[in-house]
């Protein structure tokens, strides 16, 4: 069976571009590599590494797509594949990742603040005689989501959704594409960043964006649009990635699908998924499982950083359902994979070939491919899935179901049996009349246990340890149940399901999700979450506790950190604050161990605004932070009676300020890396300028308006809810040791 490959035509992308760039490229063919080919792995550790890099994607792609007006921009980041590229004149080699769900092209540069190990030298700037620092007033710098005008330039932020970021100064540079025919392109903007935090790029040397946005590098080429053939991740052969002319995909066999765009994040490429079906079957999916939201919440993203499918419980459940019952492999133990349905294949076979699967979109068909992998982002869940499959033929018969056959003709086979043994009755009845009626008892017997099984007064149910539930399975209606409504009329039952990986829920659930009131139980690590559930994640209140001993009480939204709330770590630190996107995002006080203190503003995790630091020494900080680092303006009061009030960089003077001295003496001028270069009167305008931009941040970051009431009444809102999801579970278990639950067969 030869390899699938899948293959993507993402076409019309509008950009703002530098005009001094590429007028007359027309076309460009670059090679990628997977980010594993060169290493000695097997198939079981490609597969292991593939699922575990899917799943910190995932959590970052939850983290942008949140739907969250109030969050953070937040991007992709790392990915499966590498590009090798060189920057600067003359140029200097890497490999970066490619990545459809951000926009920034960046690398990491010299002089280092913080960089991780890479496999190849750090750009050096200074030796480049093509590199120019764009201006604030430039577009791109204007589009980027995080920046502000510094001494040295365009100077930006950009994050990722696990906090990952890489921060420095936005430049134009010479960039040279491809190996065989090599390209060069002049002016391309790029983040020339000096501290770069987070896991995941270590694989690379930078980032190449493909999103829709003006940053990235299909909208500063002008190209309009790129297609690219991604081979299966056991292959060393490398992929072909296509821009302008030579990413038109003509073959008679292509089926094309818009691509839809959504305002809340416009970087991502969104399909519309309009069903699923398995074996020739449609499932029963609503249209709304994966439809894309109003508030940007929903859609289907495709996403060049991702080996696993990701869908909705909702049509998880039906899809994995469906396709069980259409392979006639036994199901093997996938526990080394992290996923939970795999298939044992027959001895003497390597590749079995099944053609199941289609999900429709406008205008097209995507079948799932051999090396496809599939999984369900429920919150906290283990139900996953791995298949093999290959293209569907929509001319050929689809398989039916012969599982359903094989069962009728075992009624048929025990219709037979009592005729026969009536027959053989009436034939032994004069020379062996005991043994005639004991034939005849026993047919009796066949028929009653026959017409008992028809309807259904005898029930056996397939042993199962993967969900159990109390009441109405999905409105099938074949089991006792317990219902009751909720402030919203709608309908709710307790219910204990556990999960492959040894989860569990305790609490109640509407239309086989959780929602309402429960306790989802962590087996690996440790831990637990009581609280209130929508739809299968956390939202409203709630309290999440850690084994080691952390714990948050608050507000979630969409099974995320969001509102307000206090986490208290283990090690003795705390936050309490505004969260939003799963980070602590607005208002919030920071307290550590060491009596260290921060209350200020924050954004994507990190301190970022105004706000105040009372170090543990005694010293004090009022005034503005970039990144988690003192940047901008702002007054520093040492416990030594010695302050500082003027211009910072990255945590050390830089600029203008006036230093005083606890004797009445003072040291004032431009200061550069905390030591001071030249030195002015205090009453020069440039250092009163500085001066004045100091204080008046200072007071700012003292005014901030406080969030501890509406913290305080989250929390008491968090403890009510986890009380009722106590009480929820209780009554599940208590329903489950009476015996009113069943299997639900998934």
């Amino acid at each position: 069976m030869g390899v699938i490959r899948g293959c993507l035509l993402l076409m019309s992308i509008m950009a703002l571009v530098l005009p001094e760039a590429r007028s007359k490229l027309n076309g460009l063919r670059l090679e990628l590599a997977h980010v594993d080919s060169n290493a000695n792995f097997s198939k079981l550790e490609l597969l292991q590494r593939a699922a575990l890099r899917s799943n910190h994607r995932m959590a970052r792609l939850t983290a942008a797509a949140s739907g969250n007006k109030v969050q953070a921009p937040v991007h992709a980041g790392s990915g499966e594949f590498l590009m090798d590229l060189a920057i600067g004149t003359p140029g200097l080699a890497f490999s970066a990742i490619i990545d459809t769900g951000s926009d920034l092209i960046w690398t990491q540069c010299k002089p280092c603040v913080e960089c991780f190990s890479q496999p190849t030298p750090v750009f050096d700037p200074s030796s480049s005689s093509t590199f120019t620092k764009l201006p604030c007033s430039s577009n791109l710098c204007q589009a980027l989501p995080t920046f502000r005008c510094g001494a040295s330039g365009c100077e930006y932020l950009y994050s990722y959704g696990d906090s990952s970021s890489t921060q420095g100064v936005l430049a134009g540079e010479t960039f040279t594409f491809g190996t065989a025919n090599p390209t060069a392109v002049s002016n391309i903007a790029f983040g020339c960043g000096d501290t770069n935090q987070g896991s995941g790029f270590s694989q690379a040397s930078g980032l190449v964006g493909l999103g829709r946005g003006p940053l990235s590098l299909i909208s500063q080429l002008g190209l309009g649009k790129f297609s690219y053939c991604l081979t299966s991740l056991d292959e060393s052969k490398k992929s072909p990635l296509l821009f302008g002319s030579l990413a038109d995909l003509s073959a008679p066999t292509v089926q094309s699908t818009p691509l839809r765009k959504n305002p809340t994040q416009p970087s991502f490429y969104y399909v519309s998924l309009e069903g699923i079906t398995v074996g020739g079957t449609r499932l029963q999916i609503p249209s709304s499982t994966f439809a894309l939201q109003d508030d940007g919440t929903g859609g289907l993203i495709i996403d060049s950083g991702t080996s696993i499918t990701y869908l909705e419980l909702a049509g998880y459940r039906q899809l994995k359902k469906a396709f069980l019952s259409e392979m006639h492999l036994p199901v093997a133990d996938g526990s080394e994979t992290g996923l939970d349905l795999c298939f044992s294949l027959p001895s003497g076979s390597s590749t079995v070939q099944r053609e199941l699967i289609e999900m429709e979109s406008k205008k097209g068909k995507l079948t799932r491919t051999q090396s496809s992998l599939l999984r369900s982002p429920i919150a906290r869940s283990s139900i996953h899935s791995i298949f093999s499959v290959t293209e569907a033929n929509d001319d050929e018969e689809k398989p039916q179901r012969p599982r359903r056959r094989r069962n009728r003709h075992r009624h048929h086979l025990l219709l037979l049996l009592p005729l026969l043994v009536f027959l053989l009755f009436f034939y032994l009845r004069q020379d062996s009349p005991v043994f005639a009626n004991l034939l005849l008892f026993a047919a009796f017997i066949s028929l009653a246990s026959l017409a008992a099984r028809r309807s259904g007064v005898f029930v056996t149910r397939r042993a199962s340890s993967v969900d159990w539930f109390i009441g109405d399975d999905d409105g099938r209606g074949r089991h006792r149940s317990e219902k009751k409504e909720n402030s919203n009329g709608r309908t709710v039952r307790e219910g204990v399901e556990v999960y492959s990986n040894g989860d569990s829920y305790e609490g109640e659930f509407h239309l086989a999700r959780c929602s309402g009131s429960g306790v989802y139980r962590f087996f690996a690590p440790k831990g637990r979450y009581e609280g209130d559930w929508v739809d299968g994640k956390y939202d409203g209140h709630g309290i999440e506790t850690w084994a080691r001993g952390s714990r948050y009480r608050g507000q979630y939204r969409h099974g995320l950190r969001h509102g307000f709330g206090v986490y208290r770590f283990y090690s003795g630190d705390s936050y309490a604050g505004e969260w939003a996107g799963g980070q602590s995002h607005g208002v919030g006080v920071q307290t550590c161990s060491d009596g260290s203190r921060y209350a200020g503003e924050f954004k994507a995790g990190v301190k970022h605004g105004l706000g105040c630091y009372h170090f543990r020494n005694g010293d004090q900080y009022s005034g503005e932070y970039f990144g988690d680092k003192i940047h901008g303006f702002g007054v520093y009061r040492f416990a030594n009676g010695h302050c500082y009030e003027g211009s910072w960089h990255e945590g050390k003077k830089q600029g203008f300020g006036l230093y005083t001295f606890r004797s009445g003496e003072t040291r004032s001028g431009d200061w550069d890396c905390g030591v001071l270069d030249n030195s002015l009167l205090p009453s020069d305008p440039a250092v009163q300028g500085a001066v004045q931009a100091a204080r008046k941040a200072a007071e700012k970051a003292v005014l901030i308006p406080q969030v501890g009431d509406q913290v305080n009444r989250a929390v008491t809102a968090a403890n009510r809810a986890a009380t009722a999801a106590r009480v929820a579970a209780i009554k599940a278990v208590q329903n489950q040791m009476h015996g009113k639950l069943c299997d639900t067969d998934v």
